[in-house]
């Protein structure tokens, strides 16, 4: 009795550890479309290649084992299939936490190097200097004035139209 309890524990702790990596890991994926559709990245980058290739790989094993192996697992009578069924899901879910850690880890790398590179060139933004100080001067004269090219306004009206 007190095995039952143990591997319904270690089955659930495999399912919860499952869910939560492939939470995380599709949170990373959406600020990642979110990224590529902003033209931060490449479709040719080679990470984000990566990154999506195992994507699918992960998606289509889901699919394969839910989809394939469990039915036929589901579909007989004997109890030896349970021992089975749980020894085939626990290898399954093992190869997938240490694939998917794999995934979460690339993914988390990516968006920080991106966040990096827009790091640096807000740094470069702000460091530029200005080169052109000619109106300066100009600018620090009408800073307070609500409108600052009246004159033009004045011209247009005493201005004779030509037709």
């Amino acid at each position: 009795m007190e095995q039952r309890k143990a591997i319904g524990k270690n089955l659930r702790d495999s399912i919860d550890l499952v869910r939560e990596l492939l939470d995380v890991i599709q949170v990373n994926l959406e600020i990642l479309d979110v990224l590529k559709l902003k033209g931060k990245i490449s479709l040719i980058d080679k990470q984000f290649i990566e990154i999506t290739n195992l994507d699918r790989k992960h998606r289509r094993s889901c699919e394969d084992f839910m989809l394939n192996t469990l039915p036929d697992y589901l579909n007989s009578e004997t109890v030896a299939t349970d021992k089975v069924l749980y020894k085939k899901y626990e290898l399954w879910s093992s190869d997938l936490i240490v694939s998917l850690t794999h995934l979460d880890k690339i993914c988390k790398e990516f968006i920080q190097d991106q966040i990096n590179q827009d790091k640096k060139l807000k740094k470069i933004v702000k460091d530029m200097q200005v080169k052109d100080k000619r109106f300066w001067r100009f600018l620090d004269i009408v800073k307070g004035k609500g409108r600052i090219f009246d004159s033009f306004n004045e011209e247009s009206e005493d201005a004779n139209i030509i037709d």
